[in-house]
């Protein structure tokens, strides 16, 4: 006589939480939010578990009338669009949009962002990227949320494109022993101070790449970048020199491309050059630091001695 034993059988949230919430941790934001559609338990476990999202790339693109948010988590792309409609918000993902009524975008747009970062716990970021214009209320909304939720973003590159004093309240929020590359493409070359060269943020980042911005600050703000492209107003005889003995000296400088207005001849600090190039000795010596100047334009680049004329001499 035979017998057969029926098991019912066995859901995600049948399992422990913390496997379940390790597991959940790997399958990114996208596949969440399909997940929550599942069944209401494991929706009400995903929203309430505080869960570990990776998030690699966040964008956000203001413009007049419209938001766009772009998030990219473990390969898969969530991408939403809220433009401003009547006396509501359309809202447009995929091929696919839907109407809220007496909705504004705005605020729809900032409350997505809430419910990403209120509902998981967001690993570092590779890239986050904002690009705003004038208006600066959807950026202003976004900071107060991260000052009263106190929520400091771990990205390690920002891009950014708006007006200068926006990068600087936006700046703060980054953590900066995790920021290291900046790009800035400014939209509009307002009056510099040295607010943003102040700023931790600042200092600690180890990429640069700033576009149309002319700088009129002093030099020495910009030695501690191990990679960067930037424009200056005016390279005093007393720059060259201190770029000279800062990235000769420096162990990890790799490149740095410097555009400006107005320059001394480099001939009266590095001495003549037939073909403008110049090549000194660095502290390691196994490198050189290699100069090119053509028209206002610098190029200082650390490279193995070996790939130099230097070594003919060795």
């Amino acid at each position: 006589m035979s017998s057969s034993a029926t098991t019912s059988p066995v859901s995600l949230v049948d399992m422990p939480e913390l496997p379940l919430k390790h597991i959940l941790s790997y399958v990114g934001f996208r596949s969440l939010q399909s997940l929550r559609l599942v069944s209401k338990p494991l929706c009400q476990f995903i929203d309430t578990k505080k869960l570990h999202v990776q998030i690699d790339y966040i964008k956000i693109k203001t413009y007049q009338r419209g938001v766009e948010l772009k998030l990219k988590s473990c390969g898969l792309v969530s991408h939403l669009e809220m433009k401003m409609q009547g006396e509501g918000t359309n809202v447009s993902f995929g091929d696919k949009s839907r109407y809220y009524g007496n909705t504004d975008y705005l605020g729809f747009s900032v409350n997505l962002l809430k419910y990403v970062f209120n509902t998981y716990t967001v690993h570092t970021q590779k890239r986050l990227e904002y690009s705003g214009g004038e208006d600066s209320t959807f950026l202003e909304m976004f900071q107060t949320f991260l000052s009263e939720q106190r929520i400091i973003l771990r990205v390690f590159e920002l891009s950014f494109r708006g007006f200068e004093q926006q990068a600087v309240r936006f700046l703060p929020f980054f953590d900066s022993n995790t920021l290291k590359s900046l790009i800035f493409n400014w939209i509009f070359i307002d009056e510099l101070n040295f607010d943003l060269m102040l700023l931790e943020q600042w200092k600690k980042a180890r990429f640069l790449f700033s576009d149309q911005k002319i700088f009129r600050v002093p030099i020495q703000h910009f030695g501690h970048f191990e990679t960067a492209n930037f424009y200056m107003q005016n390279i005093t005889a007393q720059d060259l020199l201190h770029l000279k003995e800062k990235y000769t000296q420096s162990p990890v400088f790799s490149i740095a491309n410097i555009y400006c207005e107005r320059s001394v001849s480099p001939d009266q600090v590095y001495g003549e050059s037939e073909e403008n190039e110049w090549i000194f000795r660095c502290s390691d010596p196994n490198y050189a630091l290699i100069i090119d100047y053509f028209y206002g334009y610098y190029r200082y680049c650390r490279t193995h001695i070996s790939d130099t004329t230097l070594s003919a001499f060795e």
